[in-house]
């Protein structure tokens, strides 16, 4: 089940996912995986469907884009480099050109201009919402690739990291940060949009215990500086956030000398987050089925408070896939059969 002409992880990764029997649709939506990834591959292309890409003394230089003043066909400022179907496919196919590469033993994503990344394009999915839960569901598991990806990899913070483009920051192994101009932050209880299982155990797995609250459920925004007292970023003037983030990478390469260990220990360390991302059946820690953003209900107006809603309501245990996770094992005392699922579930997100 994959589409002729293309091999990229994300899609692969969509056809190959199966409905699980006696739970909801990933989705919610009344058709397959591969019709989501064919939605993705023909979605409308705009500017930064192509990612610069090039190799310094071993590192892959990935960046986003620039800083120009070109709007996207829907209306969005290119320089954001917010994140639509196809720039999350270039951004895939160019992971796909670094690991593929012996010669590169680290990657950098960087961007330049005032954005590293400002999160989702809005506006596209404004304009194209029957594309939202695809886009967010493709983000989700190129999220869980960077987690594990097999050789080091270093962000290049050139500006402000909102949202999905603050997500994407906290995937990489180390964070550079320009400590002149830029806030990370995730705005969703500003605009009315709550985050997947999966993007909560990203952040939660990336962020240290002082800073999870204020950041995920405040919204607070957080300075190069405010994040480095805390071990997140190494924050540094505008004009060496390149420089040190390629001193970083070429002192990691090393590293990538037994990649599929590499892999394995960072798959093995954010389990839980990866598990939440690929919506894994068998997540222990919260609702393993997918839970959409609720892009549908934003106020006319983008990146603008949203008006007060109803909550929306949780679904009961009852409603849970059938199969018992180690942790409802152990809560009924079965702790040998518990044992055994968690052996399991550890040998499944490692490999």
């Amino acid at each position: 089940m994959c589409f002729d002409g293309c091999a990229l992880p994300v899609l692969r990764r969509l056809c190959a996912a199966a409905p699980q029997p006696n739970a909801a649709l990933p989705l919610g939506l009344e058709d397959n995986d591969e019709a989501r990834g064919e939605r993705l591959r023909t979605a409308p292309a705009g500017l930064g469907a192509e990612l610069e890409r090039r190799t310094e003394d071993g590192v892959c230089i990935i960046s986003l884009g620039g800083g120009g003043d070109h709007e996207q066909p829907w209306g969005t400022k290119a320089a954001e480099h917010r994140l639509y179907p196809a720039a999350v496919l270039a951004l895939d196919r160019a992971l796909d050109a670094a690991e593929d590469d012996p010669s590169v033993a680290a990657v950098i994503l960087t961007a330049e201009g005032k954005y590293f990344s400002n999160g989702f394009d809005l506006k596209f999915l404004q304009r194209h919402a029957n594309l939202a839960d695809d886009l967010q569901r493709a983000t989700e598991l190129l999220c869980a690739r960077i987690l594990r990806f097999p050789k080091p990899t270093v962000a290049a913070v050139n500006g402000h990291a909102c949202a999905a483009g603050a997500m994407l920051m906290l995937c990489l192994d180390k964070c550079v940060m320009n400590a002149d101009r830029g806030f990370c932050f995730v705005p969703g209880v500003d605009l009315g949009l709550t985050y997947s299982p999966g993007m909560s155990a990203l952040m939660a797995a990336r962020l240290p215990f002082a800073l999870r609250h204020d950041f995920i459920v405040l919204g607070d925004r957080f300075t190069a500086t405010s994040l480095s007292a805390h071990g997140v970023v190494t924050a540094c003037p505008t004009d060496r956030v390149l420089p040190i983030a390629l001193e970083k990478a070429k002192a990691l390469r090393p590293k990538a000398k037994h990649g599929s260990t590499l892999s394995t220990i960072k798959a093995t360390l954010y389990h839980e987050a990866i598990a939440a991302l690929e919506v894994e059946p068998d997540a222990i820690i919260m609702d393993p089925r997918f839970v959409a953003m609720g892009f549908g209900s934003l106020a006319e107006g983008v990146d603008r408070p949203a008006p007060p809603q109803e909550p929306t309501p949780r679904p009961s245990p009852r409603d849970l896939p059938t199969r018992a996770s180690s942790l409802a094992l152990l809560r009924h005392g079965r702790i040998v059969d518990a044992t055994v699922q968690s052996q399991k579930d550890l040998r499944k997100w490692a490999a």
